[in-house]
């Protein structure tokens, strides 16, 4: 088969997928730790069979016995890593995520397939936005305002993290630009009849009842216009 011409628009969603590809973490996992059957329940290689005392004896800690609070084969991979006994960790924090490159996909090619789109879409949107703003030598002549987007590990207005962004500008404009999820072909009937987005129909404003968005009257009636 000769190889399929690409057009301007396919070319910057293969610049999209590389800035997927090349950005980190993400927290939907392919099973790494083995087989239910033969690693849920396996024994750690220092865990004696022999050694089980009863439950009722054993003095009261606040914290189970991180054999007991994580996989042992996880364990026993950062000791072997960090060059330590099993019994040396005394904790640890990892993160881990999916290492499958992001590619167009479909019968179309007409969608594209990767983790972290969310958010990493809008933000790279938001990006080549405001690049291309200013392409133009003569842009900013007769520029009152200033253009810019702010990018945060965790985006939107409720999230409460160190990176977040719970928070509100006086006197601004804020557009939180996010990921939407479409309607369900096989679950229409979880979604109230005019509140079913429809993939590339474009821009959807987004409402929660719980002031989880931003979102109130007065910007949708901007974002409208």
């Amino acid at each position: 088969m000769a190889p399929k011409q690409i057009s301007s628009s396919a070319a910057k969603a293969h610049d999209f997928i590389d800035f997927l590809n090349t950005s980190p973490t993400q927290t939907e996992l392919f099973p790494i730790a083995g087989l239910i059957a033969a690693e849920l329940n396996r024994t750690g290689a220092t865990e004696k069979k022999d050694d089980k005392e009863d439950e009722s004896e054993k003095p009261f800690k606040p914290l189970q016995e991180l054999s007991d609070r994580h996989h042992p084969y996880v364990v026993e991979l950062i000791a072997q890593e960090a060059g330590v006994e099993v019994e040396d960790v005394v904790d640890f924090e990892i993160i881990l995520y999916d290492t499958q490159d992001a590619c167009i996909g479909g019968i179309n090619n007409e969608l594209i397939f990767g983790g972290r789109l969310d958010n990493l879409g809008m933000t790279y949107c938001a990006v080549e936005g405001l690049i291309g703003s200013v392409s133009d030598p003569s842009a900013l002549d007769d520029e009152s305002s200033i253009r810019l987007i702010t990018c945060f590990d965790h985006e939107e207005i409720g999230s409460t993290s160190a990176q977040a962004y719970e928070q509100s500008l006086a006197t601004s404009f804020l557009m939180s630009a996010d990921m939407a999820h479409s309607v369900n072909p096989n679950y229409l009937g979880k979604y109230e009849s005019d509140h079913r987005p429809e993939m590339n129909k474009g821009t959807v404003i987004k409402i929660n009842a719980n002031q989880r968005y931003a979102t109130n009257s007065p910007g949708i009636v901007l974002v409208e216009e």
